[in-house]
């Protein structure tokens, strides 16, 4: 059998280390970059300050000519053949780094002498020291023809003055403030002074948003300028006493006629379209609706005395003593 030389052998090895990372179908990894000498229009002088992510090489301030020296792009590499020449041989080593996404335009520097000694670094070629560090070019990213242009819009925090809400944060424009909510509840408000952004309870006596009705009816009494309490809940304005007639629930006015007595407040009987107060006892009367104490008797309201009764308030005296008015 023949036998395969130690260099052979090597060689082979690294031929497998260095394209072993490339499948057949397997997306490219562009983490390389192939750089073009070109000849550039621009002409230009600048200095820089150039703050280094590795601490070692520091911040150095440094002179660019400009004029490009070279143009690179992202490569995705793939090694056919490979012969180590070095003295002492040295293994490749598979490593892929990160994925360059930009071209770069590089131009020649002049920078202060730097103090770097002796560096191991790793490539696909080997792990081996570089020494005698001197600045030479700098790479800047680049893209071919004009960058397209954006806008950027800023949108606006909670509290800013606003009429439109797209130009929120929050998507809110709420009392001219973009506001953390879409809509304040029942007597709240965004625009609250010292709270704007926020729904806040709105000063008790103030409704800004005319949540709380106008006027309110309840029996015979019409409750008018309702206003918040500061609490977030409507309160009753000033009371308008509707008696003898009854306060209309429909039309939240006083009504001012009657057809049955129940159009009446309490107190008080219907008579030819007029709410009338109920007379006291020993009044004229023509039935007992008229009489407060619901009794009309021989055409007078009450009972005399003498007269079976069941309370004082059915007799004329006053005074029912055992059954009978005094």
């Amino acid at each position: 059998m023949k036998h395969v030389t130690t260099r052979t052998a090597v060689i082979a090895a690294v031929i497998i280390v260095l394209t072993g990372a490339t499948v057949a179908g397997a997306q490219p990894l562009y983490d390389h970059m192939k750089c073009y000498k070109v000849k550039d229009q621009a002409k230009f002088l600048a200095e820089v300050d150039l703050t280094a992510l590795q601490a070692e090489f520091g911040l150095e301030h440094c002179k660019v000519k400009g004029k490009a020296k070279l143009f690179c792009i992202p490569v995705d590499k793939d090694v056919t053949a490979f012969t180590d020449k070095s003295k002492n041989g040295i293994p490749p080593v598979a490593y892929d780094g990160p994925e360059y996404t930009n071209d770069r335009v590089c131009y020649k520097i002049k920078c202060p002498p730097v103090t770097v000694g002796p560096t191991q670094i790793t490539d696909q070629f080997g792990t081996r020291n570089v020494e005698k560090f001197k600045p030479m070019l700098l790479c800047a990213p680049a893209v071919k023809g004009v960058p397209v242009t954006t806008t950027t819009t800023v949108l606006a925090a909670n509290g800013t003055p606003c009429s439109d809400p797209n130009t929120c944060q929050s998507g809110n424009c709420v009392d001219g403030y973009c506001c953390g909510l879409s809509a304040c509840d029942i007597c709240e408000s965004c625009a609250v002074g010292g709270s704007e952004g926020e729904c806040t309870f709105v000063a008790a006596g103030t409704d800004p948003h005319g949540d709380c009705p106008a006027a309110v009816c309840s029996g015979d009494t019409l409750y008018t300028n309702n206003t918040c309490d500061g609490a977030g809940t409507c309160q009753l304005g000033g009371p308008v006493s509707c008696a003898p007639y009854l306060c209309d629930v429909v039309t939240l006015q006083c009504t001012t006629t009657c057809a049955v007595d129940a159009d009446c407040a309490s107190g008080a009987f219907c008579s030819a379209g007029m709410c009338l107060w109920q007379l006291p006892n020993g009044s004229a009367c023509g039935a007992s609706n008229q009489c407060q104490s619901g009794i009309c008797w021989n055409g007078s309201c009450g009972l005399p005395s003498g007269e079976s009764c069941t309370t004082g308030s059915e007799c004329i005296s006053g005074n029912c003593v055992s059954g009978v008015c005094q």
